[in-house]
């Protein structure tokens, strides 16, 4: 009998040893296949990662390079700017030296009158001298207020190209391109 419960016992072991080498060769391939699992996995995120990465590199290259274009297009602008301000003040200037040219052409035609009808150096009494020291104040008012008229021109035609170059700088600065 003890022989008996030897064999089984024998048997139970042999048993036990290939259940237990069932269960090692089996846990051994589900960790190979779950590691492979999980560099495939690894892998993947890796890939979706790089992919990810890359087109955002490419997307902040491409806002780099619209950003460029961009600012070139306001720095072109502003220099067509200062040209037209530039233009704009020099034709004001040709215009108010007509202007002055022709302010002082009357204010000699009304010496001239004067000098003509006698008004020149002498001053009596009469209503004719009364009448000629008066034009002679008028002549002296316009020549005053073609001085003064042509220095408001001046500054009017300065300030006025100064603020539409500054108009077209802001329209340049904060007005994006139609086409990059």
């Amino acid at each position: 009998m003890i022989a008996r419960i030897l064999v089984w016992l024998a048997v139970i072991a042999a048993c036990a040893a290939v259940l237990y080498a069932i269960v090692w060769g089996y846990e051994t391939w589900r960790d190979g296949k779950v590691a492979e699992g999980d560099r495939a996995g690894a892998a993947r995120v890796q890939a979706l990662w790089d992919a990810d990465r890359a087109q955002a590199q490419a997307a902040a290259l491409e806002k780099r390079r619209l950003d460029a274009v961009e600012t070139e297009r306001r720095l072109k602008a502003q220099e067509e700017n200062q040209r037209a301000q530039n233009r704009q003040i020099a034709d004001a200037r040709r215009d108010a030296e007509r202007a002055a040219a022709s302010a002082d052409g009357l204010q000699l035609r009304a010496t001239a009158y004067l000098d003509a009808a006698g008004c020149g150096g002498r001053t009596g009494d009469s209503a004719v001298d009364c009448i000629r020291q008066a034009v002679a104040q008028i002549t002296d008012a316009l020549g005053s207020c073609g001085r003064i008229a042509r220095q408001v021109a001046a500054d009017a035609d300065d300030a006025r190209a100064r603020g539409l170059k500054c108009e077209a700088d802001y329209d340049a600065l904060t007005l994006k391109a139609t086409t990059p």
